[in-house]
């Protein structure tokens, strides 16, 4: 066999495994009958999207002196206000020191107030104070304009396709995360946190 066989058959042999049928992979593993690849795993690929349009909002956030978790801490109190930091966490996916030192900062800037919840004390509860709402106005079409480059060469259907497809991942992998023993027999999903 010469050397640009080899290479040939070599090549050949991992562009079978990487589809999931060569004798290196074992038996096939599919996707809802498609082959496994890493280049068309839908969480891969949301994931890589994720990151490359968040990257793109942390830069135009940037360019305003704001960060990506004030803007969605923005965002989830003028969908939801008033928050305690462990719901504001929950709705930013930020962690809750850094969801706490944003607040500080943000209050410090006149961005939000923080008040004790009227039925426990003990809950300290922020909410948008006016200049809020005007930053949140202000940065607004900023974020909406990254997000929209990046849908662009989606239909307004195809785009409400896409969120009510999302919307069913993260419902189903929510209801799975009940029905997944954790290895070390204890839970620790949000119901825990609480």
């Amino acid at each position: 066999m010469t050397g640009s066989e080899a290479k040939r058959n070599g090549r050949a042999a991992r562009e079978a495994a990487d589809a999931g049928t060569g004798d290196r992979a074992g038996k096939p593993v599919t996707l809802k009958g498609l082959p496994f690849l890493m280049k068309d795993n839908p969480l891969y690929l949301m994931t890589r999207a994720i990151d490359r349009v968040a990257r793109n909002v942390e830069v135009a956030l940037g360019a305003h002196r704001f960060s990506q978790t004030q803007w969605r801490t923005l965002v989830a109190l003028a969908e939801n206000e008033p928050l305690s930091i462990g719901e504001l966490s929950e709705f930013t996916f930020v962690e809750g020191s850094a969801q706490g030192r944003a607040i500080g900062k943000m209050e410090a800037d006149g961005l939000v107030r923080r008040q004790h919840d009227p039925e426990d004390r003990r809950i300290v509860r922020v909410a948008l104070t006016e200049a809020g709402w005007t930053r949140l106005n202000e940065l607004k079409p900023v974020v909406v304009g990254e997000i929209d480059r990046a849908v662009a060469n989606l239909s307004l259907d195809d785009l409400k396709q896409l969120i009510g497809y999302l919307h069913d991942i993260a419902d189903t992998a929510a209801a799975g995360e009940s029905a997944v023993p954790p290895r070390d027999g204890k839970r620790s999903g949000p119901e825990t946190q609480r």
